[in-house]
């Protein structure tokens, strides 16, 4: 392998040539279902140059070399796709999606709880980023459900960038982030900064409890045994071709519960899935009927 450069080198400008621009996005589309156009080639020579400068190569192709015969266990691989991920969230990003997902999945099941039928809830975060997606979630629940100490709930936020998780899982965040947290709320859930750390809050312990954070790739297998009562993936396929759109989306179906919601991107529609779903709202789905079912 590369030797890591010394933090005083400096490479001048690398070209990408259209030759290694191809074989590069061929790589990240193969190992994440990710598809770079020809308009993103300045993108990715951004987000790589940092890993060139990492090994001291002088051209992508040695990068590329290094990825393909280089990294037996594809450390490499995982700092590139970190690289290379867009991570854009907020707290209550979307609002209207946590309104439906308290009026059309947690106040049922909470009237479900009262009739005797199991407490529990499942739901999942895919493309979590930071975990804000995730946390805000775990608001709601908890703001929504009675006695919350005597239901299973388990939020799953997955990415595949595991310098996110990381991050998600340690639950701090600038102060300038939670400006869309009611301030009843953020002082409920939220711990403030002290001294040199008063820039910064910090998701109270209970909260945090309720979600885990874990790497998944999409485009492998999913290890789940379950369903979700909801699933939240947005503005997370738009960087997929159709087919891989209909492999991971067809994958949702598979795991939602019957009359369990999903909730895609503003930026999404899956009117052209919809063999599969059904709108119930803004960028809200549920799985659509026999006919879907028969398809999964």
């Amino acid at each position: 392998m590369g030797a890591p450069a010394n933090e005083s080198m400096v490479i001048t400008d690398v070209p990408l040539t259209d030759k290694e621009f191809d074989a590069l996005r061929t790589l990240i589309y193969d190992q994440a279902g990710i598809c770079l156009r020809e308009t993103k080639m300045a993108l990715l020579k951004g987000r790589l140059t940092k890993r060139l400068r990492h090994y001291k190569y002088e051209s992508f192709a040695q990068y590329y070399e290094h990825l393909t015969h280089k990294d037996p266990q594809g450390t490499e691989l995982q700092e590139m796709i970190n690289a290379i991920t867009t991570n854009k969230t907020s707290f209550f990003r979307e609002s209207h999606h946590f309104e439906c997902l308290r009026e059309q999945v947690l106040t049922p099941a909470r009237q479900a709880a009262a009739q005797g039928k199991r407490s529990s809830l499942r739901i999942w975060s895919a493309g979590c980023s930071t975990g804000e997606e995730a946390y805000t979630i775990a608001i709601t629940i908890a703001e929504t459900l009675e006695r919350l100490t005597t239901w299973d709930v388990k939020i799953l936020a997955t990415d595949i960038d595991t310098g996110v998780l990381e991050k998600g899982r340690q639950g701090i965040y600038p102060r300038d982030s939670v400006s869309d947290v009611p301030k009843a709320m953020l002082h409920k859930y939220f711990l403030s900064g002290k001294g040199k750390s008063s820039h910064l809050v910090q998701v109270k312990p209970a909260l945090r409890n309720l979600v885990r954070f874990a790497r998944l790739n999409l485009m492998e297998p999913w290890p789940f045994r379950g369903k979700f009562d909801a699933i939240f993936c947005r503005n997370v396929i738009i960087y997929f071709d159709r087919d891989s759109q209909r492999h991971v989306l067809e994958g949702f179906a598979r795991y939602l519960k019957p009359n369990g919601r999903f909730f895609a991107g503003h930026s999404e529609n899956l009117f052209w899935m919809g063999d599969f779903f059904h709108p119930v709202g803004h960028t809200v789905y549920v799985v659509g009927g026999q006919r879907g079912a028969e398809h999964v």
